[in-house]
């Protein structure tokens, strides 16, 4: 009964101060309503006089206007995290109070929509009337009447933004959610779709207990809604293409079958040296950038049909200086591929579906690859599964090669390559270690507007139906109990760092539960979202611990 009362005077407190921001919210709308009817009348003041103290008495009124357009957005920004840290407390609650304020506050904002509609019909209908004698005077009011009207849509859309949003939380108690969208490209029902995620097939929800059973069950779950995979190759049928000695090892350009449908050029880097060698797949990333994709990892080179050639000289030369460019802006002017082959790995890279020679012919980019993966699903398939059922296959293919050793496979990826690193640890045995630098998150996190976060999602790692089993967290938990080292950034402003720490905190609860804690490493570095010098060492450090 105590714990009853003590909740009861807690909401009425919080009721109180609710109730008071309101008022405190509403007096500021007042007064700027009230600055701006002084405003009208001052102008009104001036078209009556048409005298030669008009320009001087014009300039002070643009200078109120001017001041009042700080004050308005000030006080809607202001009045926005004011809102938006109360409505939080309002749906946190569910209480009847709660409740009431909600509908209350949605209509003192539709009646103060209403008002600035009032106040712009009035301010059209007083312009119809108004003298147009002096041709200056129609200039100049004119253009101040447009800058007040502008103001006062402003100050109205602001106030509808408002209304959007606590409308949207009062509709989520009442349960008559709207079917629309906001402008941030999100359904405005989306937290009530959020909160009916409860992923059933995580460790630990999953009724099944054995950790072997659950991870063959979910593991198949994932591939279920994966779809329909691609025909398998006949034969992997591998060509050397050409051929280039570097700093203590050979780099090959190859080709060879990876599905029934795709025959695929590569890169291989084979250290000097008695083999077989651990092997390392490394995985390219997205960065909105399709016209490479391997190279992003392994510096390239080019065989002969293709540097003697006039127009592909040309090409490329536009490929070297496009990976060295990005080389410079994401890997601190460093390739992956190249420094961990330097340190005595296999090194293996392809192009992802779309990207570099799968997709340059086509000149794809962002919006093209988005249209295709679209009709992908109108033919019962999905893109972003093929890449990773291509990254088991080269996986699959590394295995076979002599101077790999089929044991000592790892993967890496910064971006989408971490995506693809841990999805491909996660699916298959092959792999026994992964690095996944900058891409882990909760699907909370991804799709929220707390962080500021405008990119929420894509088809490079959407696969349909699967979040209402596993979030991302949880998939990733498929490769446990093997050693996964996971770095984010605090400056990423792709995967803000609460959804980052709570799918941490998921993955240590799986690793834990099978007393391998101690092979999950997940950190947090000051860093944006980029894999440099040192994420690379640290990269090498983790794989020469597992690998070697």
């Amino acid at each position: 009964m105590k714990e009853i009362a003590e909740r009861l005077y807690s909401l009425r407190n919080k009721n109180l101060q609710l109730k008071t921001d309101s008022l405190h919210f509403g007096a500021d709308i007042c007064d700027t309503m009230v600055e701006q009817n002084k405003l009208m009348r001052s102008l009104k003041a001036i078209i009556r006089q048409s005298d030669e103290k008009n320009e001087r008495q014009i300039a002070p009124v643009i200078e109120a206007l001017k001041t009042l357009e700080e004050r308005i957005a000030n006080s809607a920004d202001a009045a926005d995290a004011r809102t938006e840290k109360k409505l939080e407390e309002i749906f946190s609650h569910l209480d009847d109070a709660g409740k009431a304020y909600s509908k209350g506050l949605c209509e003192r904002l539709d009646r103060t929509v209403g008002a600035y509609d009032a106040l712009l019909k009035k301010g059209h209908e007083n312009l119809e009337f108004w003298s147009l004698s002096k041709k200056m005077i129609v200039f100049i009011l004119t253009m101040l009447l447009l800058f007040q009207l502008s103001l006062n849509y402003k100050m109205k859309n602001e106030l509808q933004g408002l209304h959007t949003q606590v409308s949207m939380i009062h509709s989520l108690y009442k349960g008559d959610t709207k079917y629309w969208f906001d402008p941030d490209n999100q359904m405005t029902y989306v937290e009530t779709l959020k909160k009916e995620l409860t992923y059933p097939m995580a460790w630990g929800n999953s009724p099944i207990r054995n950790f072997k059973k659950w991870k063959k069950a979910a593991r198949a779950k994932v591939l279920e809604c994966m779809m329909t995979p691609p025909k398998a190759a006949a034969a992997w049928d591998m060509e050397v293409l050409g051929e280039e000695q570097r700093d203590g090892y050979k780099a090959q350009k190859i080709a060879f079958n990876i599905n029934a449908y795709s025959r695929i050029t590569a890169y291989l880097l084979i250290p000097d040296g008695k083999g077989p060698f651990p092997t390392v797949n490394a995985l390219h990333d997205h960065g909105a950038h399709l016209f490479i994709g391997k190279e992003k990892m392994i510096r390239p080179f080019f065989t002969p049909e293709e540097q003697d050639s006039p127009t592909k000289q040309v090409l490329c030369q536009e490929i070297l200086d496009d990976a060295d460019a990005w080389a410079r802006q994401l890997y601190d002017n460093q390739y992956v591929g190249d420094y961990l082959a330097k340190h005595g790995y296999v090194v293996f890279s392809a192009d992802a579906p779309m990207w570099g020679e799968r997709g340059r012919k086509e000149g794809v980019d962002r919006n093209k690859y988005d249209l295709i993966a679209g009709n992908m699903m109108m033919l019962g398939r999905d893109l972003s599964a093929f890449m990773t059922y291509d990254d088991i296959a080269s996986t699959e293919f590394l295995a076979s090669l002599p101077m790999v050793d089929a044991k000592r496979i790892g993967c890496v990826g910064c971006s989408m390559g971490a995506y693809r690193s841990w999805m491909l640890s996660a699916l298959s045995d092959r792999i026994k270690a992964g690095a996944s630098i900058c891409w882990m998150i909760t699907t909370d996190a991804q799709l929220t507007r707390r962080f500021g976060r405008k990119e929420n999602g894509g088809f490079a790692n959407c696969i349909p139906g699967l979040r209402q089993y596993l979030d991302y967290p949880h998939i990733a938990s498929l490769a446990c109990p093997k050693p996964m080292l996971f770095i984010n950034g605090t400056k990423d402003k792709l995967f803000p760092v609460p959804g980052v720490k709570d799918a941490f905190a998921e993955m240590h609860k799986v690793w834990k539960s099978q007393g391998a804690d101690n092979l999950l490493d997940t950190e947090l570095w000051e860093i944006p979202h980029s894999c440099g010098l040192k994420a690379q060492e640290k990269i090498l450090e983790f794989l020469d611990r597992n690998l070697k």
